[in-house]
């Protein structure tokens, strides 16, 4: 579409597309260099809903923008409390009470392959994900749509398995979480509120599967 300003936008599609249009291609040669967090956090802005037609789309891998999610320059402490002031915006955000108040995954729960595989599969889709560049200045971020699909097939797995071992003693079934308020990789995010919302995402995962670790089995 047009806007009144005369920019021309476009819907971004997946980069996995084959039919991906060439200034959407992740092999168009954008460096992902000086990609760190802002100073402060703030509130959740929303969704960007259309991006400009000249951005370039890559796909960011931990590795490649490891001082976005443990800025060396911080200590661990600053980290934790960086992250739970993320989680706290991103729960103001989402309206989602049920995984408010939690108590964390301990390292026995990890003894589980399947907690540990849904917990390592939530972590790629929020760790590995795409940005739009325009002009050198990165305007959005995204999910990987098949990251967030096997991490959300393995946590309704994990419901759909245990739920009534749950249930049967007495305790409340959550639902599988999901990213942001609808699950859809296709909207775009700033920085702030990716950052936020990844925070949130991987506290509501943690919270699920800590439900059911007493139920899945462990490592022979």
């Amino acid at each position: 579409m047009t806007t009144e300003a005369g920019q021309t936008l476009v819907t971004p599609i997946p980069t996995h597309s084959r039919d991906t249009p060439p200034h959407l291609d992740s092999n168009s040669g954008f460096e992902l260099t000086n990609i760190k967090i802002g100073k402060a956090l703030e509130e959740v802005r929303g969704p960007i809903f259309c991006i400009l037609k000249d951005a370039t789309i890559v796909n960011a891998k931990p590795e490649e923008i490891h001082d976005f999610f443990s800025p060396p320059h911080y200590s661990e402490h600053k980290i934790q409390l960086r992250t739970e002031t993320a989680i706290e915006y991103g729960i103001d955000y989402i309206r989602r009470s049920e995984f408010k108040q939690t108590t964390g995954l301990a390292h026995s729960d990890f003894k589980r392959p399947l907690l540990v595989e849904a917990y390592e599969a939530a972590r790629k889709a929020v760790q590995e994900f795409r940005m739009a560049s325009s002009e050198g200045k990165i305007i959005g971020a995204a999910p990987q749509p098949e990251n967030l699909v096997e991490a959300t097939k393995l946590l309704r797995k994990i419901r759909g398995k245990y739920h009534e071992e749950v249930l049967d003693d007495g305790l409340s079934i959550p639902k599988p979480p999901i990213w942001g308020k609808t699950n859809n990789p296709q909207q775009w995010w700033n920085l702030n509120d990716y950052e936020i919302l990844s925070a949130t995402f991987r506290h509501e995962v943690g919270a699920f599967l800590k439900v059911y670790s007493f139920y899945l089995p462990k490592r022979n």
